[in-house]
Order: structure tokens, then sequence, then C-alpha cells
């Protein structure tokens, strides 16, 4: 039995709701949100356990990315290793379609940089 956990099970919900919102902003990269990605990140959500209140909160900033505060955000990720495993979780998020839309590309690359996060500690995760 695989008892591995994803690394931000250690954080406040807070802290995991804030790194879903950056998640949950990268599905409007391409201007079209799907079912699929919709459904991805609500099963994020459940096994992290967030709440309902949580949970909103995330889904208005797939909507929204306004309602997030992405300096303070990333400043407080690019801190932690927490970093890599949301650059990988934005890989995964935008491959829930089955495709990686050229904005949501870029989109990463933008969020990785702001991540302190090189371009081969990319090539190297992705």
């Amino acid at each position: 039995m695989n008892n591995l956990k994803h690394p931000l099970t250690g954080f406040s919900e807070d802290e995991q709701i804030e790194y879903l919102c950056v998640m949950a902003s990268l599905m409007a990269a391409d201007a079209h949100i799907t079912d699929e990605e919709l459904t991805r990140l609500r099963e994020f959500c459940e096994t992290l356990g967030i709440s309902g209140l949580g949970i909103g909160r995330i889904l208005s900033a797939a909507e929204d990315s306004s309602v997030i505060d992405f300096p303070v955000v990333f400043g407080r990720i690019a801190r932690t290793d927490l970093r890599f495993a949301l650059f990988a979780d934005l890989i995964f998020m935008a491959y829930a379609d089955g495709m990686l839309a050229p904005p949501e590309l870029s989109e990463i690359h933008v969020i990785a940089a702001r991540l302190g996060i090189s371009p081969h500690q990319m090539k190297a995760i992705s």
C-alpha cells in the first residue's frame, strides 16, 4: 500500500487554500475552464479535506484571480520546497483536460519564475 502524502498535507487549511487558489487561477489561463479541470481541482480539495467554504474560495479564484494576493502567496511558497510541488501540480492541472494550451504553459513559466524555480529545475521536474 502506498502511504505517500502530498507535501501540502502538513500545512494549515489557509495555506492549502492559497496553494490551491494558484492552481485554480491556472485553469482560466486559456479562457476556458473545463469540467475535467474542475473535477481534478475538487478531487484535490477533497483529498486534503478542504472545508466547503475553502472550496468556494478556491473556485472563486478560478473565475477571478484578482482575489489572490499573488506577491504574498508566492513569497510564502517560494521560501519552501513546496514551490516544487506546486510547479508539478500546475503541470498536472494543466493536463487535466488532456492538453496543455499555450497560455497555460506561459502562465506556468511565469509562476515558476515568481517561485524562484530555474529553467534547469523546471526541466528536471517536467
